[in-house]
């Protein structure tokens, strides 16, 4: 007859466990992580879905003949600091069900061992079991699948616990796992994203900061950032100037044409084909890749979402925050003032192009950023700003200590500096500066570069 009704008693548990997907997978805890979600089709999607089915989990249970010194072992690594004891044939296993008995904690382990004599307590230590030493739990001080947030905490203060048993229903308590008042954390908590996190491109990988510590590449790669548009610039301009003068000499007839043309016109044709010279060839460097990265790792961080290639892959190249977007500002300012010159005055053809800039920038910017400033990245260059983003979290984690400790370490000049440096800004500039001064050594050492310049 005991044999039929633990067949029985197992049968039914089974019966009332297949209501449910189990999804076990590993933890940081002793016991693993789990959820407990009703097979609903609806409930998927449900905002309100009940909350302790999506956060208990599988926690070890013993059988109350389970020795003594086995379940203050498992109380020991406990998460919970509670081991559940069931009434069902077995040892001890996370996959132990069966009907709640009680519950041991430390706190019954202590008041069993006060309230015993001293033979009882040697007893205890030498041949006791778990049933010896378990306190009993009422069914009202168990959570279900089915509670809410409310529910559950009403009854984490009735019980006067940090931890309940979750059983599968209050007139069926078959034990299921447990909850915490910690798992609360896992409904409430979002990934920390700092308060703005800022970038730079460069055509060695990506960099990445919070204006106090960074990751990613490193000043090297900055400069080169600066040496590199400096260089496209040069470039561009090159480019310009050696077109003039195979127009002078292969089209006259044009070339005078031109020189007929208003001053601020032929000075807005200039500024356009530079520009847009410039962002072609910027646009095929490798730079727009990593550009491109590293808006969309920013864009992962800000929105919390896995820093996953699959992930990265699928943000946004545009960002609103880009330094592009006020480069398009200047350019609409500078090109709408310079060519409305010579038909307004030329306070009114610069306040007109404020005026366009203010309204502008924006729309402009991110069609620049779709179209020139950044191309789609590639694999390397996405896991380049993953590398990054992961590197300054580990960062923001770890930076307990130093000059973030010790704020009087430095002075206000000093830390104001260490700000502009991790901006990035002014190794752009030392590396764009480099680049000014080989142009000079060579217009020193060849005339012909000096003419070119003249």
């Amino acid at each position: 007859m005991k044999g039929n009704a633990s067949r029985r008693r197992k049968k039914e548990t089974c019966a009332a466990f297949s209501q449910y997907t189990v999804y076990i997978g590993a933890g940081v805890c002793p016991a693993p992580r789990f959820a407990i979600e009703p097979m609903i089709p609806s409930a998927e999607n449900n905002a309100n879905a009940p909350f302790v089915q999506t956060l208990a989990r599988r926690q070890r249970a013993v059988s109350p003949d389970v020795p003594f010194a086995t379940v203050c072992e498992l109380l020991r690594v406990s998460p919970y600091g509670t081991v559940a004891v069931v009434d069902a044939p077995g040892s001890h296993s996370a996959l132990l069900t069966g009907r709640l008995v009680g519950i041991v904690t430390a706190q019954s382990i202590t008041d069993r061992l006060l309230s015993a004599s001293g033979a009882e307590q040697k007893t205890l230590r030498g041949r006791g079991t778990a049933g010896d030493v378990c306190a009993p739990v009422s069914p009202d001080n168990c959570a279900v699948p089915t509670d809410d947030r409310a529910d559950v905490l009403v009854r984490f203060d009735r019980a006067g616990r940090d931890a309940l048993p979750v059983v599968e229903s209050r007139d069926a308590p078959y034990y299921l796992g447990m909850v915490s008042r910690s798992d609360l954390l896992y409904d409430l908590h979002r990934p920390f994203v700092p308060s703005q996190i800022g970038g730079m491109a460069t055509p060695l990988g990506v960099y990445l900061t919070n204006g106090t510590v960074s990751g990613g590449v490193g000043a090297v790669a900055l400069a080169a950032t600066g040496l590199l548009t400096f260089t496209l610039h040069t470039l561009g301009l090159g480019a310009i100037i050696a077109a003039s003068y195979a127009a002078a000499r292969y089209f006259p007839g044009a070339t005078q044409l031109y020189n007929t043309l208003p001053e601020p016109l032929t000075q807005t044709v200039q500024i356009v084909a530079q520009m847009t010279l410039f962002l072609a060839l910027l646009r095929a460097t490798p730079l727009a890749g990593y550009h491109a990265a590293e808006h969309q790792v920013v864009h992962a961080l800000e929105r919390g979402e896995p820093l996953l290639p699959d992930v990265v892959t699928t943000m946004p190249r545009v960002h609103p925050r880009c330094s592009t977007n006020l480069v398009a500002g200047v350019m609409i300012f500078y090109i709408l003032g310079t060519a409305l010159s010579g038909v307004l005055p030329e306070g009114a053809s610069y306040l007109f192009g404020g005026l366009a800039a203010f309204f502008g920038w924006r729309s402009f910017g991110a069609f620049l950023q779709a179209n020139a400033t950044t191309r789609p990245a590639t694999p390397r260059q996405i896991e380049s700003g993953i590398r990054a983003a992961r590197a300054l979290q580990t960062q923001m984690d770890t930076r307990i200590s130093g000059d973030i400790a010790m704020p009087n370490r430095f002075s206000p000049l000093r830390a104001r500096f260490r700000q502009v440096w991790q901006a990035g800004f002014l190794q752009i500039f030392i590396g764009s500066a480099f680049g000014i001064l080989l142009i000079f050594l060579l217009a020193l050492i060849f005339p012909v570069v000096r003419r070119i310049f003249e």
